[in-house]
């Protein structure tokens, strides 16, 4: 009876035109919600990493995703794709934006087909202005397109519990697999679905036979094999992704995350407001919609509770839990429209709930989704990375030097960087033998950088310290150095420690281009950007009356990347200069020795 009844709803006619009216103005502001300056807000960290990644090449990409992302490499494949379409933050974000907003539709369409009407404009109003969904469909992230797949699974599920045609299986299964491949919260998500129906067969509640269930287990755990060496690799390689926190912890963010779906920067008591509604339509759909009821529990307890077995509490936020809005808005709006019972009023209050909250999120909750610096996660509060790279080329100079403490944000920054500025300041860096001084600036989020200097005050053990600016949330400390670009032989044994600190590098190279220092462990230098060449330069002058003269060159290094080669050129006076082959990454080795003289023998 529940099959044939959805059956009458899908094939009941037309809406009448004042719902229609409703439906369409609903959609619009939630259109209007997750489309105004959808380009300008900066993106923050977790988008520049996705932005960032998808430029390189697919192997690279795969690369990464199994040795330090969390997330399979699918997303950022498909990312590489819309950049084709173009790098500014509207194109990149506009797919979780088209997701979004159809979101917003089809939960009309589908609460029309599971209940009423006047439920399917509460859903629809309630998905319309649910912060959560339209910050998740503001964003560089899956979690828009997750939701939209999750509106399709439920659909089908239930379907599939009531029909068991394979129709509905196959749809169901077509809909899970992009959510089982952008991201490894389908482990629980769609372990959640085989349980429940494995649970209605065995307990007789479901028409399927079990030949199609084995067939949909059968393409669903084939549907898992892209992902599972990557999801190996994260617990292989990363040991913070297998300690399980204190239940104690787990389950206190577990609930706060759960109530961020409903509610993430409303007043405290909308959560409280929304929280009864799916309770009381949780109630009411246990006696009209029986396997709805069983789905849409399921679908939130059961991930719960592996969460909380497993005591996961890592890269943990009410994002990730994000296709719990399908279950939870389904049930809320049946609460909803069950204590408004007249379809009249159901249909006003939706409007009345959609264009007062919109106002809300419009005035109140503004800098928290529209602003150019907006950020609701804020331990990722790094300000507009954005404005930060339209601010440093009125700052440095073409001929300075720069420093970063992290090669993350280095990267963030470029990223920008080389949307705005026709000469990359961070990337062209060049020192030339006709410098007599160096202006460096070091970019840090605290008041020293790295292992160079803890504070302000070692700064000066690099040059003269020439002041600190605020820059969002960085530092940029401005150092003088001098400079001596060439290095005098007078006596013999000749001995020159030349190290790739700042104070010693920008003063004692003869040249340098395209590369930067890393602030940590002693200092190396590191190239400004991939594929291109970066080289540092030395001269010395022989002062000391012997010739011919043998020089012994040491060369310390760390070679890691892919095909990434190191050469060391040289020659005496004008000659012809000899290059030799110091590595070519991957190298184990961290040493290199050549000795050379003036007749080019070694």
């Amino acid at each position: 009876m529940e099959h044939a009844s959805i059956m009458k709803e899908r094939n009941s006619g037309a809406a009448p035109l004042f719902e229609r009216l409703t439906m369409m103005s609903i959609v619009g502001v939630g259109v209007v919600l997750r489309f105004y300056h959808l380009g300008a807000p900066s993106l923050w960290p977790d988008e520049l990493i996705v932005a960032v990644i998808s430029k390189f090449p697919v192997a690279y990409i795969l690369k990464w995703a199994y040795s330090l992302e969390v997330h399979p490499p699918f997303y950022h494949l498909f990312t590489k794709l819309v950049q084709y379409g173009g790098l500014s933050d509207f194109t990149l974000r506009l797919p979780s934006a088209l997701a979004g907003s159809a979101t917003v539709w089809l939960a009309y369409v589908m609460g029309r087909r599971f209940f009423s009407s006047g439920a399917a404009l509460l859903l629809c109003a309630f998905f319309a202005i649910n912060p959560l969904h339209v910050w998740i469909s503001r964003q560089l992230r899956p979690y828009a397109i997750i939701v939209l797949f999750t509106l399709f699974a439920v659909y089908y599920l239930v379907s599939f519990l009531q029909s068991g045609a394979r129709r509905d299986m196959v749809k169901l299964f077509l809909a899970n697999l992009p959510i089982i491949l952008l991201h490894f919260i389908s482990l629980p998500l769609v372990g959640s679905q085989v349980l429940l129906v494995l649970g209605f067969k065995a307990f007789g509640g479901t028409g399927a036979k079990w030949r199609r269930i084995l067939v949909w287990l059968g393409l669903t755990g084939v549907s898992f094999l892209p992902i599972l060496p990557f999801l190996a690799g994260m617990f292989l390689m990363r040991d913070d992704m297998g300690a399980p926190a204190p239940f104690s912890v787990c389950f206190e963010n577990t609930l706060s995350y759960v109530g961020g779906v409903l509610n993430l920067f409303y007043a405290p008591w909308a959560t409280v407001v929304m929280l009864v509604l799916v309770v009381f339509g949780l109630g009411r759909m246990f006696f009209i919609r029986r396997k709805m009821f069983a789905v849409c529990a399921a679908l939130v307890l059961l991930p719960v509770a592996a969460i909380l077995l497993k005591r996961y509490n890592t890269f943990y936020f009410s994002s990730h839990l994000s296709f719990m809005l399908v279950p939870l808005l389904f049930a809320a709006a049946l609460g909803a429209a069950t204590l408004l019972r007249n379809r009249a009023a159901q249909s006003i209050a939706a409007l009345i709930l959609c264009l007062g909250f919109a106002t809300v999120l419009f005035t109140a909750d503004y800098d928290k989704l529209y602003k150019e610096d907006s950020n609701i996660i804020t331990w990722f509060n790094f300000g507009s990375f954005k404005r930060l790279a339209q601010t440093l080329p009125g700052v440095i100079r073409p001929g300075d030097m720069t420093v970063v403490y992290d090669p993350m944000t280095f990267n963030f920054i470029n990223w920008y960087l080389d949307r705005f500025s026709a000469s990359n300041p961070l990337v062209d860096q060049r020192l030339g033998p006709e410098d007599a001084s160096v202006r460096l600036f070091l970019l840090s989020t605290g008041e020293g950088i790295g292992h160079i200097a803890a504070s302000t005050d070692e700064l000066s053990n690099i040059g003269d310290h020439q002041g600190t600016r605020r820059l969002e949330t960085f530092y940029l400390h401005e150092v003088r150095v001098g400079r001596t670009p060439a290095l005098d032989m007078k006596n013999l044994p000749f001995f020159a420690e030349l190290t790739m600190d700042p104070g010693d590098v920008y003063s004692r190279a003869h040249s340098l281009e395209g590369l930067t220092v890393r602030p940590y462990d002693g200092c190396a230098l590191w190239p400004t950007a991939n594929n291109r060449d970066g080289t540092v330069r030395y001269r010395i002058e022989n002062k000391a009356p012997f010739t011919p003269q043998v020089l012994n060159i040491n060369v310390f290094y760390e070679n890691v990347g892919e095909d990434n080669l190191l050469e060391a050129a040289y020659r005496f006076d004008d000659e012809e200069e000899r290059r030799a082959l110091l590595s070519v990454g991957p190298d184990k080795r961290r040493f290199f020795n050549v000795s050379i003289s003036e007749d080019h023998t070694s």
